[in-house]
């Protein structure tokens, strides 16, 4: 990705969606290991299909995923991704930049969310109850979603906001199109938000 790439906001505050799972919480890494362990012993992240298929098994990453997002006591296993702490700290501080994280764990877990966050560093970041299944509607509206799984990144392009596909957790899936960015790790989306945000300056 070019250091001359940015996004083009017209609102001299830009108000940012980030996804909890897979873009904070590493919370894939988590579920290989719980495939590992009781599904595909030789499997790795760069096994999953396109569409979230897991091959030798009937599920999906969906599946996997799902079954966790109601259990509080998983997150007590998890750790932030790489690089997430620092870079949310820089984002939260950030003048031109308002973060909100989205997530579909249930309301009832959010507490469980909020102190995980506190206890790893992380900011106090606004973390909305009310998320509909594709991230956006006009209660929680943002200019960018940063979002591990590329269909929330077209969702969200689709209703009018940017797109940051995180590929770093674990979907390859290549989005060719015009209004998505694709990024690998949080110190290639700062350089991208750092770029862009400077344009408000």
């Amino acid at each position: 990705m070019s250091v001359d790439t940015h996004l083009a906001f017209d609102s001299p505050r830009v108000h940012i969606g980030l996804d909890f799972d897979g873009v904070l919480c590493d919370i894939h890494g988590y579920a290989t290991k719980h495939i590992q362990e009781n599904h595909a012993p030789d499997f790795t992240r760069n096994d999953i299909e396109w569409d979230g298929s897991i091959p030798n098994t009937d599920l999906t990453m969906g599946d996997i995923m799902w079954e966790f997002a109601g259990d509080p006591d998983v997150l007590t296993e998890t750790n932030p991704v790489p690089g997430a702490i620092k870079h949310a700290n820089w984002l939260a501080n950030h003048p031109f930049a308002d973060p909100i994280i989205v997530t579909h764990r249930p309301p009832e877990i959010h507490d469980n969310i909020e102190k995980w966050l506190a206890r790893h560093g992380f900011p106090d970041i606004e973390l909305p109850s009310n998320i509909p299944d594709n991230k956006t509607n006009a209660d929680t509206s943002f200019d960018v979603l940063i979002d591990d799984y590329h269909k929330h990144v077209l969702d969200a392009v689709n209703d009018g906001s940017h797109g940051i596909h995180f590929t770093g957790a674990w979907e390859s899936t290549t989005l060719n199109h015009p209004d998505t960015y694709s990024v690998s790790s949080w110190t290639q989306l700062r350089e991208l938000l750092e770029t862009s945000l400077k344009q408000l300056e």
